[in-house]
């Protein structure tokens, strides 16, 4: 299927149990119904492309197309609570559009004029990095490696913060007021690490990950989800830093 609203080239998948099925088990609604949410229109903004444009292509997508589906279909979303492409998704992983058309406030009925104004409107700021991800996804770009992350050592990570790369000091933040590189950020590993990283930082801008014990890679793999991919690497031992340059040290104030 084809349900555009939360980009023009959206899409959705039907799934059947056997070839010769009237009816499909589930549909993968990828960006365009969630849970509880549909997807929301305004995020290519930045990108030129209006909300009004891609609300009124959601609402066919969601009320003539998605809707249109019998109530035992399942639907199965992209996403789910905790992400910014919607404003309340729930914690269910599956739904079915029975269940959407009776409790999702999106997809009770109402014209085109009142869908747009609904879900276009009231919206939470994008995160910054969307605009720089749509522009991204349109790009051929190779896969990214995660065997190619590299650990740092005390010297090389330095010599990268003295050519101007950002530190981004992923400990829990009553370690980092304890102790920190002058001029690092502080964004904790458990949350939502990679969105408010591009939401803070800039994607131009090289990277360096402090991270807690064991995790270098699977943070440095969480920003290349969002493109943030100019890491230099993780530091493999803070203190061995913190000790060689105690004039770069800061503490929070108390």
């Amino acid at each position: 299927m084809e349900p555009p609203g939360r980009t023009p080239e959206s899409i959705s998948i039907l799934v059947f149990e056997q070839p010769d099925d009237a009816v499909p088990y589930g549909v993968l609604t990828g960006d365009a119904l969630f849970v509880g949410d549909v997807g929301r229109p305004d995020l290519l903004a930045s990108a030129g492309v209006p909300a009004t444009e891609l609300g009124a292509m959601l609402y066919d997508s969601v009320h003539r197309k998605l809707m249109g589906l019998p109530d035992e279909v399942l639907v199965f979303p992209a996403h789910g609570a905790g992400s910014a492409c919607g404003r309340s998704l729930s914690v269910d992983r599956q739904s079915a559009t029975g269940r959407e058309r009776a409790t999702n406030y999106a997809c009770a009925p109402m014209d085109q004029d009142a869908f747009v104004a609904l879900v276009a409107g009231g919206q939470p700021a994008a995160p910054g990095y969307f605009g720089y991800d749509a522009d991204l996804d349109r790009r051929e770009r190779g896969r990214f490696d995660p065997a190619a992350v590299r650990t740092l050592t005390a010297a090389e990570f330095l010599r990268h913060r003295a050519g101007g790369a950002v530190v981004l000091d992923a400990r829990d933040p009553l370690e980092f007021a304890a102790g920190h590189l002058a001029e690092s950020v502080n964004l904790p590993a458990d949350g939502r690490f990679a969105e408010q990283s591009g939401t803070v930082l800039g994607p131009d801008r090289e990277i360096l990950v402090i991270a807690p014990d064991g995790r270098g890679e699977e943070l440095v793999t969480r920003l290349a989800r969002i493109g943030f991919d100019r890491v230099a690497g993780h530091l493999a031992d803070p203190a061995a830093v913190f000790l060689a340059r105690p004039e770069l040290m800061r503490q929070a104030p108390g």
